[in-house]
């Protein structure tokens, strides 16, 4: 996890806590995120990221494990303004 990225303004510190408890809980299982890891575990939380990663899933048929494609597309309901905080 990178809590500086926090104190940078990469990542709001509540979306911050979100996306590592959503980790915590996921990493129990298989801890890949394919595509997704660019979200998840840089923190590039910008629409155009998360749009990639589903977009590049989609395309190279590497689809994501249901919970992870639904955090994705959940994060896209947030404005890119609250994602930052």
């Amino acid at each position: 996890m990178c809590q500086s990225c926090v104190e940078w303004g990469q990542v709001s510190q509540w979306l911050y806590d979100v996306i590592g408890a959503f980790c915590e809980r996921y990493a129990e299982g298989d801890p890949y995120y394919g595509f997704g890891h660019i979200v998840l575990d840089d923190y590039n939380v910008e629409t155009y990221h998360i749009q990639w990663c589903l977009n590049e899933a989609t395309r190279e048929g590497k689809l994501y494990e249901a919970e992870v494609e639904s955090f994705l597309k959940w994060m896209l309901t947030i404005s890119d303004e609250e994602r930052h905080g």
